[in-house]
């Protein structure tokens, strides 16, 4: 998994050096560029096919975060908070690795994609120093049945 997300990462412009020293970190807007860039990825791969607008796996978005994270020198780009909120705020057009827009669909997926990110990101850190308990306190019992049984009423 971490294999394939460098082999990806690789092939994306906005990872390449452009001239900047190796040894600074890359600012913000560089980050959310690089975030716009996995989720433009993401979501043309997600919306590549018949399949409706909101039926689409975005939670498969963790599994970018959770490569992300293992990989020492992009784990801080899950946790940059500002580059995230950049990302989602400038609300790019998503587009392929050759600058070719995706469209509509993955418009959205994209931004669906980015909002999932920041979530999972969010949700992995506060875990790592809070225990399941804090995480799951005020948490709306019936709209956790609501999405575990994919956003269909349970009768009781």
């Amino acid at each position: 998994q971490k294999d394939a997300l460098y082999f990806i990462l690789d092939q994306l412009e906005a990872f390449d050096d452009g001239g900047e020293n190796e040894k600074a970190a890359p600012n913000e807007r560089k980050r959310a560029q690089q975030l716009d860039a996995i989720a433009s990825y993401a979501a043309h791969t997600l919306t590549n096919g018949p399949v409706p607008i909101d039926k689409i796996n975005v939670k498969v978005s963790d599994l970018l975060v959770n490569s992300l994270r293992e990989m020492p020198e992009h784990r801080g780009l899950v946790t940059d908070w500002g580059a995230m909120l950049r990302a989602i705020k400038e609300d790019n057009a998503a587009a392929t690795a050759h600058h070719v827009t995706a469209g509509d669909r993955a418009n959205l997926a994209k931004q669906r994609v980015l909002v999932r990110m920041l979530a999972c990101a969010a949700r992995q850190e506060v875990g790592s120093v809070a225990d399941e308990a804090f995480l799951n306190r005020g948490t709306d019992a019936d709209a956790v049945e609501m999405t575990s049984t994919g956003n269909k009423p349970v009768g009781r």
